[in-house]
């Protein structure tokens, strides 16, 4: 029920976004039209990707305006994937930090109070040493990290919220393996302008360059608002 509710709510946005300007969509050069079950489908499934022949474009005030679908995610605000992969990527031989991974958040996606949440899940050598896993956003230092030794396999999630502001954010428990739970650090915060695009980095270090790290999986979700 709960997600009947949530598509319900989004296809009235959908609609009201359509209006009666009208909208026109162009799929392989052909003219489609639009209507709001037909625009959900388009912005849920990652359709519009701003190539000429993939797009959509508004009706508004006697002019076709460009709409590109980081536009439409944040005006329906609808959860989306933004990046990931099960290819395993191993590091060894050395200490310094290595980027397992990175990916753009494209600017103005999250909105004043939008989300983002970055899964992973790591393996590492079994021993006492120090290995460390990061987030970062945009050219700022890590905004979380955790550290673990002792351990084979771990699954960690990062959350970066947007407090009401696209240049203002509060980090839950950044340097737990995840931001539920309770605990005796204080929540992070930052000042990265999301209205512009930004890096996203998954990062990890070994203090044993001997040891082994490896990137099994990540998956990075976001919540427009």
């Amino acid at each position: 029920m709960a997600e009947l509710d949530k598509k319900a709510s989004a296809l009235a946005v959908a609609a009201a976004l359509l209006g009666d300007e009208g909208w026109a969509g162009f799929q392989g050069g052909a003219n489609v039209q639009i209507t709001p079950d037909l625009l959900l489908d388009f912005i849920m499934s990652g359709m519009l990707d701003g190539a000429a022949n993939n797009d959509i474009i508004q009706r508004k005030a006697g002019a076709w305006i460009n709409r590109t679908m980081a536009q439409l995610r944040a005006d329906l605000k609808a959860p989306m994937i933004l990046a990931q992969s099960g290819v395993a990527a191993a590091y060894t031989g050395g200490t310094a930090v290595h980027d397992f991974a990175s990916f753009t958040l494209p600017g103005g996606l999250l909105g004043p109070n939008g989300s983002i949440e970055i899964e992973s899940f790591w393996t590492s050598t079994n021993n006492a040493n120090i290995k460390t896993f990061s987030v970062s956003l945009g050219a700022a230092t890590a905004l979380w990290s955790y550290q673990t030794s002792s351990t084979i396999a771990s699954g960690l999630m990062a959350k970066i919220m947007n407090r009401n502001s696209q240049a203002s954010q509060i980090i839950p428990r950044p340097t737990a393996a995840s931001p539920y739970g309770v605990g005796g650090t204080a929540h992070g915060t930052s000042t990265i302008d999301t209205s512009v695009d930004q890096v996203v980095k998954i990062s990890g270090q070994l203090a044993n360059a001997a040891d082994t790290l490896t990137l099994e999986s990540y998956l990075v979700k976001v919540y427009p608002s």
